[in-house]
């Protein structure tokens, strides 16, 4: 998609587990939530990318800041492969693992989209 820079062929990564941390509490996308927050009721592949220097990373994994887990870009924003045309968020979680989101996961994804939306 032209987010980030690519991992192993792949613009997104996962390493497992249940909790992210939050880098930017005062951003929109971390919904309030700050410090190290467990996403999954259960440990699962938490998703990750290198995104491009005009992304906003709010969260990380833990123990590694430059494995974002949540970030965005402004529409208009420089991406690696290009402008985004649209704002545009990278998640931690995929269609797969929603079932597993904890209070914190769901406030995430409901920030992810209320941002995207407006931006």
């Amino acid at each position: 998609m032209g987010w980030t820079g690519a991992t192993a062929g792949f613009d997104f990564d996962a390493d497992s587990g249940t909790s992210i941390v939050v880098t930017a509490p005062q951003h929109p996308l971390a919904a309030g939530l700050s410090g190290t927050v467990t996403v999954f009721s259960a440990t699962m592949e938490l998703a990750w990318a290198r995104p491009g220097p005009a992304a906003v990373v709010v969260a990380a994994m833990p123990g590694d800041a430059t494995k974002a887990t949540v970030f965005g870009y402004p529409t208009g924003a420089p991406t690696p492969g290009g402008r985004a045309r649209a704002a545009r968020v990278g998640l931690f979680a995929s269609w797969l693992h929603v079932h597993t989101l904890t209070n914190a996961g769901v406030r995430l994804l409901d920030a992810a989209v209320a941002w995207a939306w407006a931006n």
